[in-house]
């Protein structure tokens, strides 16, 4: 799964880079290497985000039957 990801985050990266500049300029420059590096930062961001998001609803949550 986490492959699937990483490539995932490699595309939607590429095709973000390729959206914002042009085919032609995109190709030509040193975009596609900075738009690769971008997706593959983004993997191991993701399970990181999803954790510090659960750890927050559960202090929430362990704060809202606290104050009851």
């Amino acid at each position: 799964m986490r492959e699937l990801a990483a490539g995932m985050a490699v595309a939607l990266a590429l095709a973000g880079g390729w959206s914002l500049v042009g085919t032609y300029q995109f190709l030509h420059s040193s975009d596609p290497i900075l738009a690769l590096l971008v997706g593959l930062l983004a993997t191991p961001l993701a399970p990181i985000a999803k954790d510090i998001s659960s750890a927050l609803a559960t202090a929430v949550n362990t704060m809202q039957l606290v104050k009851k």
